[in-house]
């Protein structure tokens, strides 16, 4: 009787494991690809009509639990990288950070501006916020003062 319990226990086990393992590779494929070819670099036009930030062809993509990350592989001023929360297949938000100063000694960003696209639950984009960070102080800007300041270091690329 114990070996007939332990027996079934362990194929229990065994298949639960093996499922689990299935499971969470089938998802996060689904994730990875739902994600990254809905809203990767095939959403530039969407986001050229949003007038949001797109995403290069030549940056390099690292995936965490409820994001992904694209990021400019040279180090430079102007946009460094783009973050995209999302929920399932769904997307939550877009973070872009663009470097206006950085310091080489200390090796940090000095002058940043953020700018976040919100999405609704219908994956409309609901708002976007601009802030300018120099330092430790961050504020909120309006779109104009963004576009001021992007176009200044995109003219001395």
């Amino acid at each position: 009787m114990n070996k007939t319990i332990v027996t079934v226990f362990f194929i229990l086990s065994f298949f639960f494991g093996v499922s689990l393992i299935i499971y969470q590779t089938v998802t996060e494929f689904y994730n990875k690809r739902c994600i990254e070819d809905k809203y990767g670099v095939n959403y530039n036009d969407q986001r050229i009509r949003l007038g949001l930030s797109t995403i290069p062809s030549n940056w390099s993509i690292k995936w965490y639990d409820s994001s992904v990350e694209w990021k400019d592989p040279v180090f430079r001023l102007g946009h460094r990288w783009k973050n995209i929360s999302f929920k399932g297949c769904r997307i939550l938000n877009e973070l872009d950070l663009f470097v206006l100063e950085y310091d080489k000694h200390i090796k940090q960003y000095n002058k940043i501006i953020k700018i976040e696209a919100e999405y609704d639950e219908n994956e409309k984009l609901k708002t976007v916020i601009y802030s300018l960070q120099v330092d430790d102080y961050s504020r909120e800007i309006s779109k104009a003062k963004a576009d001021s300041l992007l176009s200044t270091i995109i003219m001395d690329l």
